[in-house]
């Protein structure tokens, strides 16, 4: 099936929706009473033997640079506001990046056989990555003055992809305190865009303040392909095949040790793995150098003769631009690395710490959280959080797991505060879903 649309709304689609792969949930983490815990930790070993999931949702959002309150800011003793670009480019990282993630998870089985606990799911993932260097909000609003006889950077950096996943998971004791665990999953890719090579340089010579521009910029594709994207007006073609050559592996690896029934430590390494990209594989790229002297304005005013297409046509001649299709191309899995520890206290309270890294296109984002759960007799549990990620120090968030019968059901936030105060957020995310619990 093949559905044509612009280049314009599937770069919107890639920059801002879909699955980021930018940093995991944690709040999931300290929920011992949800299976879904097992997507933290493959090495999870629920009380009960046998667990039916419904389909459950997970949505997640995380931005480094600045925060809609640095751009848009207050007029002090009135009721008007004002932009400061300014303040949001100093309040910006060198590399800000934008990632947004969401899971659906339609099935999930689980069940003991000889003291094994058997986990079957499936999952529908996407994610979107966007990295973009603070020195391009530099050009657009300081311009190039400051910065003459420096490199500014301005290639941006993105990745795109939706993929589904079939995941055998097991658990198994290891004498009385050890739990080891494993997760093997079978990968289908979907859809994917993707910077495989970036390079794209202004240099203001400090002479004669010529403008030296140089650029290696290439982008891969699957599924998707651009036609008449360097010459005449840019279409896309987005193949949609459940079943395609686009496959990979994936490994996920856990542990949990008990200390004298008061304290438990957990570690897990999860998405060890790649896809490759086979169908409807295609390379996008464009390199090259144009250095920019400038226009005579006397002979602009002067000269009837002058063409503005003959900077165009200099700009071609100086840059090498290819489409081609390619055989196939392999994308590495975000590696998603958990320590934790759980202290049980009277009361049917727990405390716990977690520290969480992920590691992603040359990136290392990483995560610390503190979380006190409580169990209201058998059926409420209630649970708060606080976090830190990426330099964002007010992450409040809350979760709650309710269990009527064999049915038990969770929703839970990492930071409900960017739900009150979005214009000061750089990170949300949710999760809810239901599950049968039996035996």
């Amino acid at each position: 099936m093949k559905i044509n649309i612009y280049l314009l709304p599937i770069l919107v689609l890639a920059l801002f929706t879909g699955q980021v792969k930018a940093q995991g949930e944690m709040g999931l983490f300290f929920s011992e009473r949800s299976i879904q815990q097992t997507f933290i930790n493959p090495a999870y070993y629920p009380t009960k033997k046998v667990h039916i999931a419904l389909p459950n949702l997970m949505v997640q959002g995380q931005h480094d640079g600045f925060k809609f309150g640095d751009l848009i800011q207050p007029i002090a003793g009135s009721d008007s506001f004002m932009v400061n670009p300014e303040n949001a480019i100093a309040n910006m990282p060198d590399q800000p990046f934008l990632a947004i993630q969401s899971s659906v998870e339609p099935i999930l089985v689980s069940f003991r056989a000889a003291k094994l606990q058997f986990t079957l799911s499936s999952r529908a993932r996407t994610h979107a990555y966007v990295a973009y260097p603070k020195d391009l909000f530099r050009l657009a609003w300081e311009g190039n003055a400051s910065y003459v006889g420096q490199t500014m950077d301005l290639a941006p950096d993105f990745h795109f992809q939706a993929l589904s996943e079939i995941g055998l998971s097991v658990a198994l004791p290891v004498g009385k305190n050890l739990r080891l665990g494993g997760r093997l999953k079978y990968l289908s890719g979907i859809v994917d865009i993707s910077v495989s090579d970036r390079m794209l340089n202004l240099v203001t010579q400090p002479e004669y303040y010529q403008l030296q521009f140089d650029t290696r910029y290439q982008i891969q594709t699957s599924q998707l392909s651009v036609t008449n994207l360097f010459d005449g007006e840019p279409e896309a073609q987005f193949n949609f095949q459940p079943f395609s050559s686009n496959v990979g592996m994936g490994l996920d690896l856990g542990a949990t040790y008990r200390i004298k029934d008061k304290v438990v430590v957990s570690a897990s390494v999860l998405d060890l793995g790649s896809v490759k990209w086979g169908a409807n594989a295609n390379q996008y790229g464009v390199e090259g150098s144009f250095s920019f002297d400038g226009l005579d304005a006397f002979a602009l005013a002067t000269d009837s003769t002058f063409d503005p297409e003959s900077i165009l046509d200099s700009l071609e001649n100086n840059f090498t631009f290819t489409e081609e299709s390619i055989q196939a191309y392999n994308t590495i899995l975000p590696t998603k690395v958990y320590l934790g520890a759980t202290w049980h206290l009277p009361f049917k309270f727990r405390v716990g710490g977690l520290m969480h890294y992920e590691f992603f296109r040359g990136r290392i984002n990483q995560a610390y959280m503190l979380n006190v759960n409580k169990d209201f007799l058998k059926f409420l549990t209630l649970g708060v959080n606080y976090s830190v990620r990426n330099q964002s120090y007010n992450q409040l968030g809350a979760n709650i797991l309710l269990k009527l019968g064999p049915v038990v059901w969770f929703m839970g936030s990492d930071n409900v505060i960017s739900f009150l105060q979005p214009e000061g957020a750089r990170y949300t995310n949710v999760r809810m879903g239901m599950t049968l619990s039996l035996k």
